[in-house]
């Protein structure tokens, strides 16, 4: 093998010092800012890691990135999965129902094709007032995994997402329905601090279950986000994963028999869609959603 010179391998060092240079002084690099406040509900620890970067690529096929591998639901066995290719655009999709929302809110949560994870279908939400209508999807053909299972959903939020010049909004993504406290548990529930920064929440409406973390996740940003969440009735027992890491104070297991949570042994219905729960917002409050799963085994954000 030919060795190099003296001159010629100092060249060779210096360019590369140079290019790796260029790429740690990126001004679009993000930065961590300072928690903005705290969960005020019990048990919040904020001992919560950051999320995984770009674990999941961005609004597969609509904005050049490439279509994740093994999105979507053809060919899955999962015990069910929903990626609204089915589902007319406009529509209720197929096979749900609406869950109504309160006040005088018409249903706003419907299947879009302006925004995607995979295929050319996603669920899409637009409200700026609190108490949207969501939709629903029952879980009586599940047998035991109504019950205990993992769940998996994509989430994007349009940016900028409006604020309010108080805390909020408190928005809620995906909830189990059925015979608990306050009829759902919200296993992927948000809310935004006025500094743009969003604390996640194990949450019940009634505010007496269960934890939250601290407001240090930037997630209402325009780009595709994994939620993935186990149940598990017999040990009244939550886990939260987002972007493919476990969020550690989500966790809880407040043991058998427990009222806390106070889980049946099976759910009803899962919902889908955006509810908050503050005044009048700004402008809308704009969410997709796609590659819905549910399963025995943790299904996983690729």
């Amino acid at each position: 093998m030919r060795r190099l010179t003296p001159w010629f391998a100092a060249a060779v060092l210096l360019a590369a010092i140079a290019c790796s240079g260029s790429d740690a002084t990126d001004p679009e690099a993000p930065t961590e800012e300072p928690d903005a406040a705290r969960d005020p509900s019990p048990g919040a620890d904020g001992a919560s890691p950051a999320p995984a970067d770009a674990a999941v690529p961005i609004d597969a096929g609509r904005d050049g990135a490439p279509v994740p591998s093994g999105a979507g639901c053809a060919g899955k066995s999962y015990k069910l999965c929903e990626d609204f290719e089915s589902s007319t655009v406009g529509q209720t999709p197929t096979g749900w129902t609406v869950l109504d929302g309160y006040g005088a809110n018409p249903p706003k949560t419907l299947v879009a094709a302006d925004a995607f994870r995979s295929g050319a279908h996603a669920l899409k939400t637009s409200s700026g007032v609190a108490g949207a209508s969501r939709v629903q999807k029952s879980l009586a053909g599940l047998g035991a995994t109504a019950g205990t299972h993992w769940g998996r959903i994509f989430f994007k939020v349009q940016s900028p997402a409006p604020q309010l010049t108080s805390q909020g909004p408190h928005a809620t993504f995906v909830a189990l329905q059925g015979n608990l406290r306050a009829n759902e548990l919200r296993v992927v529930d948000t809310q935004q601090a006025t500094t743009g920064k969003i604390q996640l929440l194990a949450n019940t409406p009634d505010d007496q279950c269960c934890t939250g973390t601290d407001f240090k996740y930037t997630l209402y940003d325009g780009t595709w986000h994994c939620a993935e969440w186990h149940v598990a009735p017999a040990t009244q027992s939550y886990r939260f994963f987002l972007d493919g890491a476990e969020i550690a104070a989500l966790k809880f297991d407040y043991g058998a028999g427990s009222m806390k949570a106070n889980m049946p042994a099976a759910f009803t219905a899962v919902g889908l869609g955006t509810i908050f729960y503050t005044p009048t917002l700004p402008s809308p409050l704009v969410t997709w959603f796609d590659d819905l799963a549910i399963d025995d085994t943790q299904i996983g954000c690729q």
